[in-house]
């Protein structure tokens, strides 16, 4: 069993200014064999770009608020409000992005994670397995 405590990452300060906080909440080493979980702090005013995760992935906001936006696959995009309390579930495959105002949140996924970046214009085409 692993206890996180919500409060404990409401007061975080970012140990990397200016680059998002993400650091691993549950992994292998917790005896977790097919989920994992991180912390995300992204800057504020930040935005990612659109990705998508081989996994189905839910985020718990526990602080803040910002805009969830999906890619559908007609090219439109459908923006969502998100804030404290929220709970958000991503399935695996849907095209994605966070527009940050200052929200903080949970996320879990099966494990391992990856997510991928598409060929977009003005967007790089890479992948992140961590």
């Amino acid at each position: 069993m692993k206890l996180i405590k919500t409060e404990e990452f409401v007061k975080m300060e970012n140990p990397t200014p200016g680059n998002a906080y993400r650091p691993l909440i549950l992994a292998g080493e917790d005896n977790a064999k097919d989920m994992a979980g991180r912390f995300c702090l992204n800057e504020p005013g930040s935005e990612t770009q659109f990705h998508w995760h081989d996994n189905e992935t839910i985020r718990v906001v526990i602080s803040g608020e910002g805009t969830h936006i999906t890619l559908t696959d007609a090219g439109e995009e459908v923006e969502t409000a998100i804030k404290a309390g929220d709970l958000l579930y991503i399935p695996a495959g849907e095209k994605h992005r966070l527009v940050n105002r200052h929200v903080r949140f949970f996320e879990f996924f099966t494990h391992p994670p990856m997510t991928r970046y598409p060929p977009m214009p003005g967007y790089a085409n890479a992948e992140e397995s961590k």
